[in-house]
């Protein structure tokens, strides 16, 4: 007897005409296999049919149920497998996600929130108070362009877009200075 008159499918080679049947009949079957990876019951049983959806998508034939029972026991396997790291990353997203609210639950980040804004406020106005060229050569350097790329925007040579920025920063620091902050 050879290996293929061993396996012989009294019904028959597995062919798209045979997929209910073959659904029907071994579907309580696979869903409890499919437990053995994933607890929830409703999601096992739309993982099995994912998994009759991609036999039957992609169109393959087999000499007898025995074969198409492993095609499915390894398309389930993986599935479940997928859908487990899924989860993972989900819950890892949700972990941090939830870290993120405490933090910003907490007292210290709201006194911290409040305490940066008010803080940009001052500066901002502060800012405001200097003379028109070092608003703009301390305003460009905060948005992180070089001495040279602020000399090159503004026309002017690197030595005094220097000068211009130890101008600012003095009279900021007499301006913040009366506000209790050390600049």
């Amino acid at each position: 007897m050879s290996g293929k008159e061993r396996y012989k499918d009294p019904k028959g080679p597995v062919e798209r005409e045979r997929v209910p049947e073959f659904f029907r009949s071994h579907y309580p079957m696979f869903v409890s296999f499919a437990r053995n990876f994933v607890q929830n019951h409703e999601t096992c049983e739309d993982l099995v049919q994912e998994s009759f959806v991609t036999l039957l998508e992609q169109g393959y034939t087999f000499e007898n149920e025995f074969l198409a029972k492993g095609f499915l026991y390894k398309t389930i396997r993986n599935k479940c497998l997928n859908h487990l790291r899924h989860e993972q990353i989900r819950n890892r997203y949700t972990e941090m996600q939830l870290t993120r609210y405490r933090q910003k639950e907490s007292e210290e980040f709201f006194i911290d929130a409040i305490m940066q804004e008010e803080s940009s406020v001052i500066v901002s106005q502060a800012i405001e108070a200097l003379p028109a060229m070092g608003q703009r050569v301390l305003n460009m350097s905060i948005e992180g362009l070089s001495n040279q790329e602020v000399a090159d925007t503004l026309g002017i040579s690197v030595n005094t877009v220097r000068t211009h920025k130890a101008r600012a920063y003095k009279i900021l620091r007499m301006i913040l200075s009366n506000q209790w902050m050390i600049f």
